[in-house]
């Protein structure tokens, strides 16, 4: 009897540290994925408004449509904030607000 509690105990053992494992790459990739939107985001940013150089990131959220939106401000400025939407699947900003200059060229 000791033996088959042993063999259960090891078999549930063995299924909870893969599903573990499991979650924690699941965590590491959507880190990576965000880190990755973040700099695309950052690119944005400078190339289409003037006068940006620094790009601080503040909040970041999934909203029901699968869309990140990445929140922040500029040049170490709180009231130049922005809130961009960025799509995974295109792997560029689609839409939002900034609050600087566009540029024009």
């Amino acid at each position: 009897m000791n033996t088959l509690k042993f063999i259960t105990f090891c078999f549930i053992a063995f299924i909870l540290s893969g599903a573990l494992l499991t979650g924690c790459s699941g965590h590491s990739e959507e880190r990576t994925k965000i880190e990755e939107a973040k700099k695309k985001t950052e690119d944005y940013i400078k190339e289409n408004y003037l006068g940006i150089e620094s790009v601080t990131f503040t909040k970041e959220k999934t909203n029901p449509m699968g869309i990140l939106v990445l929140e922040g401000y500029l040049n170490g400025d709180e009231e130049k904030m922005f809130s961009l939407d960025y799509d995974y699947g295109h792997k560029d900003v689609i839409g939002g607000l900034v609050l600087a200059d566009i540029r024009e060229d």
